[in-house]
């Protein structure tokens, strides 16, 4: 994989130089196998990012799809600018933390905006990694109107089916 590795780093390299964007740096990480994340330090973020990460997102299709075209193979991309994702993640887990406490508060079902199926993935995960039962989360409808749904349920009764500590 460290070909790869390299080859990604040359043809990441190659690109943005192309852009005329100046880079700091441009490491790439495999995180899985085929799944490799694209680290960009660049003076030029705004336009390489540019309003709710349009051109960010485009710049990953167009880089998967060099790869892949060269390679012969099915690599996942993933591209960060000066963390800019990450900081958008950090974003995203305050805004269910308030979500989650409204849940809580009113006991109702909380429906979220729309998220692409990427971000509901991460609302899945994380809403999972808080290792709570009691909150549950579920993608409802389909196309543009698919939204999350957050709810919280009260604690889960058990029954002794043995009968001893009835």
């Amino acid at each position: 994989m460290e070909v790869m590795k390299e080859y990604i780093t040359q043809i990441a390299s190659d690109f943005f130089s192309h852009l005329g964007t100046h880079t700091e740096t441009i490491s790439i990480e495999e995180q899985e196998p085929w799944i490799f994340y694209i680290h960009v330090q660049s003076d030029d973020s705004k336009l390489l990012i540019w309003p709710r990460w349009r051109n960010l997102s485009d710049m990953q299709h167009l880089l998967k799809t060099m790869i892949q075209s060269k390679q012969d193979s099915r690599v996942k991309i993933h591209l960060e600018v000066n963390d800019y994702m990450a900081s958008k993640d950090t974003k995203l887990h305050h805004f269910l933390d308030k979500k989650i406490a409204q849940a809580r508060e009113s006991g109702a079902e909380v429906i979220l905006p729309f998220f692409s199926w990427y971000e509901r993935k991460k609302i899945h995960s994380y809403v999972a990694s808080l290792w709570d039962d009691s909150i549950h989360t579920e993608s409802q409808w389909e196309g543009k109107e698919r939204r999350m749904h957050l709810s919280v349920s009260g604690p889960k009764l058990s029954i002794d089916i043995d009968g001893d500590d009835i």
